[in-house]
């Protein structure tokens, strides 16, 4: 499809996909949430949401900030996942069907 110049397929439609084998699709579906849990990252996303990364690619300097001609800036920890929990955090919202949930609903004033 590539030598095509085939870009992407849209599909739309109403009826439901099924599964050929449900047995297996559902010993890799147990075999990637264990990997998932397992290294105690999801739990940080989960608790903290994607911004829980701040810190840590601040401290190592590499944290794109100012249109990229920066990679560290002095106040990363105010925008950091610890620093958003426990000021506007409202709720944690993720993708469907998503084990790990990373997405945040914030509480904003004005």
């Amino acid at each position: 499809m590539g030598s095509k110049n085939l870009k992407a397929l849209a599909v739309r439609g109403e009826q439901e996909i099924a599964v050929a084998d449900d047995d297996k699709l559902n010993l890799v579906k147990d075999r990637i949430r264990k990997k998932i849990e397992a290294d105690g990252i999801a739990q940080a996303l989960h608790d903290y949401g994607t911004a829980v990364l701040v810190n840590i690619i601040n401290e190592n300097y590499i944290l794109p900030t100012n249109n990229f001609q920066s990679a560290h800036f002095e106040g990363a920890e105010k925008v950091s996942g610890e620093t958003i929990k426990e000021t506007i955090f409202k709720k944690p919202k993720g993708c469907y069907a998503c084990i790990v949930q990373c997405g945040r609903i914030h509480d904003f004033e004005g």
